[in-house]
């Protein structure tokens, strides 16, 4: 799932480093990209269950 963010990595080195501008749609894009891995990262994590012992 992490090849999803090299477009959006391409498109914020190449606006410091060529000077390129970023298009409103291009960086909605990124955001819903972003947002996209956030979600599969949260939902892939393992929650760990503490077992309560009664005595």
């Amino acid at each position: 799932m992490g090849i999803l963010f090299e477009p959006v990595g391409a498109s914020i080195l190449a606006f410091f480093i060529l000077d390129e501008l970023v298009t409103w749609s291009q960086f909605l894009g990124g955001v819903i990209v972003i947002f996209g891995l956030i979600l599969f990262i949260f939902s892939t994590t393992k929650k760990k269950k503490v077992k309560v012992l009664d005595k």
